[in-house]
């Protein structure tokens, strides 16, 4: 007597296959997909604690950037600069500026009456064998040759600097920086000799400069 056996069909085995081909498939995505996820956060973790080799600038509330292929510095967000530009020189003036004039040797002669007006100019240094004091000292002697007006000396955090006056009845803040083959002469004009806020703006302004 003959004992019928019967085996899968083809069909069963094919249905077999496939099911365990999709167990297979979505199981891979789902550990790729948590391979993903670690990786991300260790990059994540990486570049947060990683340092970037550069100082973060903080800008203080109220004040803004300003940046050009010369430099950077921080300014009081709502001073304007001054179009068209002078040649070499950027300026700056805050809202409540005006000006008077005068009659100079070269002709009118602009002068402060109210506000703020801050000069930044950058001049291929030409004098490396001078000294900030030589330097310094010859420019305050052009400045008495042509407004015939008087200086003092100051320092601002660190920051040799001085007030000038002319006969034009001018007066501002004035520092040199050196920078490799450059120097930058900084002029915030303002009203008195005996303002705190000039001196103080004059100080964030000059410790954010950053000569390129």
């Amino acid at each position: 007597m003959k004992t019928s056996q019967k085996g899968f069909s083809v069909v069963e085995v094919l249905l077999v296959v496939v099911v365990i081909g999709l167990i297979g498939a979505v199981g891979w995505l789902v550990y790729e997909r948590q391979q993903n996820d670690k990786t991300d956060e260790k990059s994540t973790i990486t570049e947060t604690n990683q340092p970037t080799g550069e100082t973060s600038k903080k800008v203080p509330d109220g004040w803004s950037e300003y940046s050009d292929n010369n430099y950077y510095f921080i300014h009081p967000v709502n001073w304007s600069e001054q179009t068209p530009k002078e040649k070499d020189v950027l300026t700056l003036k805050s809202p409540d500026y005006s000006e008077t004039s005068e009659q100079g040797e070269r002709g009118p002669y602009p002068i402060l009456k109210t506000g703020y007006k801050l000069d930044l100019s950058v001049i291929p240094d030409d004098t490396q064998n001078e000294t900030l004091e030589k330097l310094t000292a010859h420019i305050v002697e052009e400045e008495g040759q042509l407004g015939g007006g008087s200086h003092k000396e100051i320092t601002v955090d660190g920051h040799k600097a001085m007030w000038v006056n002319n006969k034009y009845e001018e007066t501002y803040l004035y520092a040199i920086v050196f920078h490799d083959s450059k120097r930058v002469h900084i002029q915030l004009n303002t009203k008195d000799d005996t303002n705190p806020e000039a001196i103080s703006l004059f100080e964030k302004i000059l410790n954010s400069l950053d000569i390129k």
